[in-house]
């Protein structure tokens, strides 16, 4: 499958992440949660894990998991989901920061890191 369009390319690998979790279990609860600190692509449960998912898609067959996780991106998305969880209170459910790394094109490759990042330092 051939992509020319970015905001195309995010949607389809943000679809195809929803669908992997959808199958391991996991609800979608919320897709491109946005505030003003930054937005989540995915938050996905089960019945004890509350998973705030950054999603990457790249055409390309190569990127490096530094290009997600510098540390700017991480403080957005953890102020994101402070603003989250304020308003939709979880208690007794871990919560987690997971990076999927997906590549669209035929076979569809998702590399799913849980834990990838915590809030600690920040």
């Amino acid at each position: 499958m051939k992509y020319h369009n970015a905001s195309l390319v995010g949607s389809t690998g943000e679809q195809l992440v929803a669908q992997w979790l959808e199958d391991r279990g996991y609800t979608i609860v919320c897709r491109n949660y946005k505030r003003r600190y930054g937005e989540i692509d995915l938050i996905a449960r089960n019945t004890t894990e509350l998973c705030f998912v950054e999603v990457k898609t790249r055409i390309s067959p190569s990127f490096a998991i530094s290009e997600v996780l510098i540390a700017s991106k991480r403080h957005k998305i953890i102020r994101t989901a402070r603003e989250y969880l304020a308003h939709n209170p979880c208690s007794n459910m871990i919560c987690r920061f997971d990076v999927a790394l997906v590549q669209p094109d035929e076979p569809e490759v998702i590399t799913y890191i849980p834990n990838a990042f915590n809030q600690e330092g920040l």
